[in-house]
């Protein structure tokens, strides 16, 4: 009965050892920061520091994942765009209008959904067409949205005057350079798809700010939207640095 019962114990740690064993293999082909696996080709094509990559993410199924990549794509063109920024603006060319205020949202928000997709759809084929290499244009946007997040602290505002929707607001105050060169560079990385959801989704956050800024400037006051402001500014200003890092690192003048 003694050997019986040991060998019992003996094939009982064996088997825990292998269930063990199987669930090691089964993380390594899902985890991003281990080989093999289908995450792992999926995230392999986003830059360090860009995107996702780099930010630990919840053992779940590929639908999870893909939320979470239009989350993430979403808040940093959100960063991007300032929408926060822009209330002023929008404020003075609206006067109190709540009609002309809706209005002017949906035209505004139209707008940049359109100005997004095309960008994001022709990106990778305008970078062909004009011989530039992705690492020059994430050199060169990085030190453009370097610019930007401190064009956003000093708080220039840009011409508030006139009666035009799309000028200024929806371009070049919302999709500005910045916000065009991040989505031809996440164009090159994220399938199309995912780059699409999150353009409409932060549209959608867009034409939020806008139509309720009313309600927004009363809630939060101005210093408070200012703060808003000021806070995707150093969003934008940290995503510059990295994409400044990564092109280095893709030339070899930067280090890990």
């Amino acid at each position: 009965m003694g050997f019986s019962h040991a060998g019992q114990g003996h094939e009982d740690e064996q088997g825990q050892a292998g269930q063990q064993q199987g669930m090691g293999s089964l993380l390594a082909q899902d985890l991003p920061h281990t080989g093999g696996g289908p995450l792992l080709k999926k995230l392999s094509r986003t830059p360090r520091g860009m995107l996702i990559y780099g930010v630990p993410l919840p053992m779940v199924g590929g639908d999870m994942m893909e939320v979470a990549q239009v989350l993430l794509i979403a808040l940093q063109l959100f960063a991007i765009l300032d929408p926060p920024g822009s209330i002023p603006v929008f404020l003075a060319l609206t006067e109190g209008d709540e009609a002309r205020r809706a209005r002017l949202a949906r035209t505004i928000t139209w707008s940049i959904l359109g100005l997004m997709v095309v960008f994001a759809l022709a990106g990778s084929r305008l970078l062909t067409a004009l011989g530039v290499s992705l690492e020059s244009l994430k050199l060169g946007g990085g030190l453009l949205l370097l610019a930007l997040s401190f064009n956003m602290v000093l708080g220039d505002e840009g011409d508030g005057g006139g009666g035009d929707a799309v000028v200024p607001v929806a371009t070049p105050l919302l999709v500005g350079p910045g916000t065009i060169t991040a989505l031809i560079i996440m164009s090159a990385y994220q399938p199309i798809h995912v780059l699409l959801m999150a353009v409409a989704l932060v549209s959608a956050l867009a034409y939020a700010c806008l139509r309720f800024s009313g309600a927004l400037i009363r809630l939060l006051g101005e210093t408070g939207v200012k703060a808003m402001s000021r806070l995707m500014a150093v969003l934008v200003a940290a995503m510059a640095v990295e994409m400044i890092h990564s092109a280095l690192l893709a030339w070899g003048i930067a280090e890990k």
